[in-house]
């Protein structure tokens, strides 16, 4: 298993966190993943 960091600004609240995994999880051989507004 692979662990890639990626930074993204201007998430703010746990809707975006939401909408970053949604995102992120859909795509072809994303197994999980977890975003962090801090």
């Amino acid at each position: 298993m692979q662990k890639i960091e990626i930074g993204i600004e201007g998430m703010s609240c746990a809707s975006c966190v939401s909408r970053i995994e949604r995102a992120l999880t859909t795509q072809l051989g994303v197994s999980a993943a977890q975003a962090n507004v801090s």
